[in-house]
């Protein structure tokens, strides 16, 4: 049985340029979701196109309530979907329900790091977090979402995101199938495509990564991880770093150590 995986975020979603658009608070966001429901659409049909028996999709955007569930169950063979909604959060021995027998990730809609030079909406998770350093080395959304998936030997088949965001999928994983749905020219700013083309884009890459056999990676990290998040000067690193001091984490899998971050900022969260 092929089991794919899709994780989803708004900014690298064909045609979005702005927070206004992504963000459930603003006037724009309804066009914005539209936008991102022809993109997932187009990776969920083009994945079962390739063969894919369980397509399982977690939303990773604000708080995890952007997918239109009704929209979803137009799609033929709609029974092999599911839906995690609600965003819940990684624990130590649970990835968003990533397990070692899927044969594949994608990541959807996402975008470069925080700080790339003149990169649409570029940002690392949220506005709260500077940098995040694993092992002394920098990465944002893409490199720890592959870096989870690497260690439970699951491969990062397949990303869409704007041109900075590609590159910086490239760099971690040369293989990965990557489908650049729009131009960066700086952060608020891109060159863009009709949906009708992006949406074929999508299907035909996603058809052709269900299709393809993949090696499972293998990440083994000997000496363990050290994971250190740089905070932003707000309100809500004043009352984590009160809280637990400087987020700095050193643990076997880079999933325990995202895990218990998570953990800490839900508890800071509740305070605030």
């Amino acid at each position: 049985m092929k089991k794919y995986m899709i994780r989803c975020d708004m900014e690298g979603i064909s045609g979005i340029v702005s927070y206004e658009q992504a963000d459930p608070k603003k006037s724009e966001y309804q066009y914005g979701k539209k936008l991102f429901m022809s993109d997932l659409i187009a990776a969920v049909s083009g994945l079962i196109a390739g063969g894919a028996d369980e397509v399982h999709i977690y939303d990773e955007h604000f708080f995890g309530r952007n997918i239109d569930l009704s929209e979803i169950s137009s799609i033929s063979s709609s029974d092999k979907i599911f839906v995690y909604m609600g965003k819940p959060p990684y624990e130590e021995d649970w990835a968003g329900g990533l397990t070692s027998d899927f044969d594949g990730l994608v990541l959807l809609g996402f975008h470069s790091k925080k700080g790339t030079k003149n990169a649409l909406l570029n940002h690392t998770y949220e506005n709260d977090i500077e940098d995040i350093l694993v092992n002394g080395i920098s990465v944002g959304e893409i490199g720890i979402e592959t870096m989870i998936a690497k260690q439970m030997s699951v491969p990062l088949i397949m990303i869409t995101a704007d041109s900075e965001g590609v590159k910086e999928a490239l760099q971690l994983e040369p293989e990965v199938i990557a489908v650049s749905v729009k131009e960066s020219l700086g952060e608020n700013s891109a060159i863009c495509y009709p949906s009708n083309r992006t949406s074929q884009m999508i299907y035909d890459k996603a058809k052709e990564a269900a299709q393809r056999k993949w090696n499972r990676p293998v990440e083994d990290y000997k000496t363990g991880v050290h994971m250190k998040i740089r905070l932003a000067d707000t309100i809500y690193s004043k009352e984590y770093l009160k809280m637990f001091s400087f987020p700095e984490f050193r643990e076997k899998t880079v999933l325990c150590c995202w895990a218990k971050y998570w953990q800490n900022k839900l508890k800071v969260m509740e305070k605030l």
